[in-house]
């Protein structure tokens, strides 16, 4: 009996009698064809000339036809929530079928991958559980991301650590928690900060996710063997402090400021006795960074409480009257101490550094507030005379201050100007701190008290000092707001005597009053989105239109 005959490809031929239900070509079974099963071209597809049209399913019955046709629905669905996002958002339910084998992947994958890095945070998709923001850290292209947004306004924000430094130990490829990197608590406080700074409002949507991690990174913070523990923690307590601040919870920024200034007596150089921070091996960077961290610490306690009217935290102390001015420790300066500056005694030098200019600012600021508070009316004549000596002294010292303004280093970055900004407000605000309770009573404490107005509204009003930044220093809103309290009562009573004697046109001084207002009203309403700004901003709004 002959055996079966066989192709010339030794493929055994069949009949579509004999094929399997399933097994025909999807041409085939289409259009009801007869096929012979025949791979990789069956025999009609073959006799029609129409090869690139003959496939079979895989085990599930799917051709290769069928999942492009479901890669290009998904990708036109993606495209609509790109360009839709607040329709995607609200019934946005991503799915994937639970059973279905990758055994198929064809170049529409790779073009989904990158469709899909782009899909804003939905509440409720399913992919959330591994996201980055619920991962214990950013994948590292978010980390850069966040980090380069954060650089540009870190001195602003109270960031007093080595930024080179800082950014090269963060991008090392270590992950969180190892002793070559910042602390935990730094990094999720530093990200916070990223976030909320970032254009991105899919990025801000995870603001309190990292505030929340920050929050609960720092009980931590000094525990384990980090080998920079202290100062990372007291890098984040500042940093905390200047954001609860700037976003209007005053509290809270209180208490991580109390909280900066216990770290720092117990670990930095205001107190001697304390060697927490003063490694044996610490270099010439680090020194720096533990003096400017000591400055910081005091700038940001004294300065928040004379704008909440309350005491600092931390007391004038023998050790603090002998510390040396942030920068003074280098080789090539003449250092002078606190107590030199403030007696009048201190060594001429030919600049000054921005970060002098702020700590000596706020300590003068501080001092006004803290001698005119002492200030009783009904005093006897002794300390009537004590009180009138030490006023002429710090009025002394503030002048002083605000002629060598001129004298201070050249700013090397947008930041650093900003700081000379914030410094050359604090100075004329410690002037109407001192001369604001005697303005009524005295022609030359009102003028002192107008020339520092006008001059705190000059720098706010100039476009070109604040750069195009969307952040500033929270403490400059209370400045502002201080000068512009003044500016009213100028206007007010500049109208109230035209009034009486009928003159309609405005003085020069009004004019350039209502200017200046103007000026600084326009430039400052660029940060309003920031609580604290846009709360001050309303309140000078509705007092301008009420003058």
């Amino acid at each position: 009996m002959a055996g079966p005959s066989r192709t010339l490809s030794g493929v055994e031929p069949t009949s579509d009698s004999n094929l399997q239900r399933g097994r025909a070509c999807v041409y085939c079974r289409r259009r009801k064809m007869k096929c012979d099963g025949r791979k990789p071209i069956c025999g009609p597809c073959e006799r029609a000339n129409r090869a690139h049209e003959c496939e079979y399913a895989d085990s599930q019955g799917r051709s290769t036809a069928d999942y492009l046709e479901e890669d290009i629905s998904r990708i036109e669905s993606r495209i609509y929530e790109l360009e839709h996002p607040r329709e995607a958002a609200v019934s946005a339910v991503f799915l994937y079928h639970p059973y279905k084998q990758p055994q198929r992947r064809t170049q529409m994958s790779s073009i989904m991958q990158v469709l899909d890095s782009s899909r804003p945070p939905f509440p409720g998709s399913v992919s959330n559980a591994d996201a980055w923001w619920n991962s214990p850290e950013p994948p590292m292209n978010m980390v850069e991301n966040l980090v380069d947004t954060f650089i540009p306004y870190a001195s602003d924000c109270g960031f007093f650590l080595d930024i080179e430094r800082f950014r090269r130990d963060v991008l090392l490829p270590h992950p969180i928690g190892h002793h070559s990197r910042p602390s935990p608590a730094l990094l999720a406080t530093v990200y916070l900060f990223g976030i909320t700074l970032n254009d991105s409002a899919a990025v801000k949507a995870h603001e309190k996710t990292f505030l929340s991690r920050a929050l609960s990174s720092l009980p931590a913070s000094l525990s384990g063997i980090h080998p920079r523990k202290a100062i990372h923690a007291l890098q984040a307590e500042i940093l905390l402090s200047n954001y609860f601040y700037v976003s209007g919870r005053f509290l809270e920024g209180r208490y991580h400021t109390a909280a900066s200034v216990s770290l720092a007596v117990g670990t930095v150089m205001l107190n001697p006795s304390a060697t927490t921070l003063r490694s044996p091996d610490a270099d010439a960077v680090e020194e720096v960074e533990r003096m400017d961290g000591c400055w910081t610490t005091i700038t940001l306690d004294k300065a928040w409480a004379v704008a909440m009217a309350t005491y600092p935290n931390l007391p004038d102390s023998s050790e603090m009257l002998n510390m040396l001015w942030p920068g003074e420790n280098t080789p090539g300066t003449s250092p002078s101490t606190v107590s030199q500056f403030l007696d009048g005694t201190e060594h001429q030098t030919a600049l000054m550094s921005p970060k002098t200019l702020v700590a000596k600012a706020v300590i003068l600021w501080e001092r006004a507030n803290s001698l005119v508070v002492s200030w009783k009316p009904d005093t006897g004549l002794s300390q009537s005379a004590d009180f009138s000596s030490a006023f002429a002294l710090l009025d002394a010292r503030i002048a002083e201050l605000r002629h060598k303004m001129a004298f201070v280093e050249q700013p090397h970055s947008p930041g650093m100007r900003r700081t000379v900004v914030v410094g050359r407000g604090l100075v004329h605000a410690a002037m109407l701190q001192l001369h604001g309770a005697f303005a009524q009573t005295s022609l030359e404490s009102k003028e002192k008290c107008l020339i520092s107005a006008k001059t705190i509204l000059e720098l706010a009003a100039d476009p070109d000092l604040l750069g195009e930044s969307t952040y500033i220093c929270p403490i400059f809103a209370t400045i502002w707001a201080a000068a512009c309290e003044v500016a009213f009562d100028e206007i007010g009573s500049l109208r109230a005597t035209r009034l009486a004697w009928a003159h309609d046109v405005a003085t020069a001084t009004e004019s350039e009053l209502v200017g200046l207002l103007d000026g600084a009203l326009d430039v400052m309403r660029r940060f309003r989105t920031w609580p604290l700004l846009n709360s001050y901003i309303l309140k000078i709004e509705q007092a301008y239109a009420a003058v």
